[in-house]
């Protein structure tokens, strides 16, 4: 299960989750975009509604899960997919639009169910008893495995925290070597501030000035 805003995959993420589905492996994203990459390999484009405000009716259309409806916020379900392969694609869910929104892929042994409004699977809407229910109803697509991935795709904690810190935090090599960088700075800190005595000037010996005395007076008696 992947819930994301944007998904951005390589080739060679893709060729893996290609892999993994084919084995007999579901998968499960809920995108408000895809990226080229997935857009261009499984034939999909997204749109979005012109209309964001006040709410709307989101159901499903395989028996017997679409004769419930359930009424979300707009802006929760304004996305849909504007194309798709027909022929390799199942569709299981509309937004009030009648437009389709929920889909489902046959890979291999596998399949690959596509969402296109992600908030529908936030806390916000799933706070909300009309939420819940429908994002339990589009997960009960999914085998009963032994295990369940969840990921948010971007996990960053704090919303809107986007420092580079996070980036070294979240990894426990960098996370060490952070650590390490800092109690150096904090070591060459404390060394630095003990006092430090002053140079010590260089102090000539004291010459002999007894044949310079014997000479002045020698030439004053002279």
């Amino acid at each position: 299960i992947l819930i994301c805003n944007t998904l951005k995959l390589t080739e060679y993420d893709y060729t893996r989750l290609s892999q993994y589905i084919s084995k007999g492996n579901d998968m499960f994203i809920a995108a408000a975009q895809f990226g080229d990459l997935m857009e261009k390999k499984l034939h999909i484009q997204i749109s979005s509604e012109l209309h964001t405000n006040g709410q709307t009716f989101v159901n499903f259309t395989c028996s017997p899960l679409k004769d419930s409806t359930y009424l979300v916020d707009q802006n929760s379900s304004n996305n849909y997919f504007h194309k798709f392969d027909t022929l390799k694609t199942t569709v299981l869910g509309k937004n009030g639009y009648n437009h389709t929104s929920f889909i489902r892929i046959s890979m291999g042994k596998g399949a690959l169910y596509l969402n296109a409004n992600p908030k529908m699977f936030t806390n916000y809407s799933l706070l909300q008893n009309p939420g819940a229910s429908y994002a339990a109803k589009a997960l009960s697509f999914l085998k009963t495995g032994k295990g369940t991935a969840w990921d948010e795709y971007y996990s960053k904690g704090v919303e809107g925290e986007e420092s580079s810190m996070r980036v070294f935090l979240s990894h426990t090599p960098l996370r060490w070597a952070f650590y390490m960088v800092i109690v150096g700075l904090l070591i060459y800190v404390f060394y630095q501030m003990k006092r430090r005595q002053r140079i010590i000037p260089t102090m000539e010996p004291v010459a002999n000035t007894t044949v310079d005395f014997v000479t002045v007076v020698g030439q004053v008696y002279y």
